[in-house]
């Protein structure tokens, strides 16, 4: 038994259903056995009761008959709606897997269409970061061909400078080897007490030696002019800010002077007020040198600003006060000399052009300082 229930455990559906079917037809073959068995027992019955009866009367036997084929029509009729109601559950059983199989496709289908959702924006996202990829690679290969472009222009303009120096070589050996020959002939026509071949090599490279020399010394005087050059260029921008350092000052000192005094001027411009610095110093009298102008030479030199400021340092009186410092302003600012028009700054000259307007600078320092003495 345990056998035959494992072996009807492993039978399909299809064949659990045929299985159905057969039974059912068994069925219904054994229930019309038995009603044809009913129905022979009936006329046997009704044959023996009615042996009495006359057997020639036809209204009985159509009656008779009559009630034979209504039992056996319903019999049948209503084993077939049996039968009927039964394929109507079995389809109904069917439609219903088969509903219930559909919903779980258009659910799986709508489970694959959010998933496929979320690969279509990571996918986006992907496409969109290599697109950024590839414009920056193609920014950077656009760099390189830049890059190499100049390269090649390099080496094409480093190729064109020694081709022109090979030519020049080339056109100078010629001309080394035409004046050789010509001093061959000149010497074999002299005779034999003419230098001989090796005698004039040994003069052309004794030349092409000293010629060496000579390039090797223009190339070492050439460094030290370039050296001196760099050293006089430090000079002139110490001077000049030392230039900028006096006038600032010496517009201080009279921007001070002018309200000790209690002077009532109308109020001047940056550039008017610079105008009339500059002519203050030019009717000022001369006096000694400021003594923080050092970097200024005396005479013309080409010392550094340490050796110039050592050479200067005895000049300097040890009467001449301080330059007066400049209490800040928080309202007003002071004009600076030679920044509001380049055409009052002086060209690149030597220090003895500068002496005079030196001396007036430190002439008018020294007149503001007497003013201010003599009003203490």
């Amino acid at each position: 038994m345990m056998t035959e229930m494992n072996n009807h455990g492993d039978f399909s559906r299809d064949e659990l259903l045929n299985l159905l079917c057969y039974l059912e037809g068994e069925l219904e073959a054994r229930d019309d056995v038995i009603k044809l068995l009913q129905t022979e027992k009936r006329l046997f019955l009704a044959s023996s009761s009615q042996n009495s009866r006359e057997k020639e009367e036809p209204v009985l036997a159509l009656s008779r008959d009559a009630l034979v084929c209504d039992d056996v029509m319903n019999n049948h009729n209503k084993y077939h709606n049996i039968y009927n109601l039964q394929l109507l559950k079995e389809a109904e059983e069917r439609h219903a897997l088969a509903i219930k199989e559909l919903e779980l496709e258009n659910e799986r289908k709508r489970r694959y269409a959010e998933q496929g959702d979320d690969v279509m924006a990571q996918l986006e996202k992907e496409r969109l970061k290599l697109l950024q990829q590839i414009e920056y690679l193609n920014e950077e290969i656009s760099k390189c061909k830049a890059e190499v472009e100049a390269a090649d222009k390099k080496l094409e303009s480093e190729r064109e400078k020694h081709k022109c120096i090979v030519l020049f070589l080339i056109q100078e050996r010629k001309q080394m080897l035409l004046r050789m020959h010509q001093m061959k002939i000149k010497g074999n026509s002299e005779g034999k007490n003419s230098l001989s071949s090796n005698q004039l090599i040994n003069e052309m490279r004794k030349e092409l030696e000293a010629v060496r020399q000579e390039r090797d010394k223009l190339k070492a005087s050439n460094r030290s002019l370039t050296s001196e050059n760099l050293s006089l260029k430090d000079v002139v921008k110490g001077q000049e800010a030392d230039l900028l350092l006096l006038r600032r000052n010496l517009l201080s000192n009279t921007k001070l002077s002018l309200d000790k005094q209690n002077t009532q001027l109308p109020l001047l411009s940056e550039e008017k007020a610079v105008v009339v610095a500059n002519r203050m110093v030019a009717t000022a009298p001369p006096a000694a040198r400021i003594p923080s102008s050092s970097s200024f030479p005396v005479e013309r030199s080409r010392l550094p600003r340490g050796m110039a400021s050592q050479q200067q340092s005895p000049a300097v009186p040890k009467t001449a006060p301080p330059p007066f410092r400049q209490n800040a302003s928080p309202t007003k600012k002071i004009p600076t000399m030679g920044l509001s028009s380049t055409s009052r700054r002086p060209a690149a000259s030597g220090p003895a052009t500068r002496e005079p307007e030196i001396e007036q600078l430190e002439a008018a320092i020294e007149s503001m300082n007497v003013v201010s003495s003599s009003e203490f």
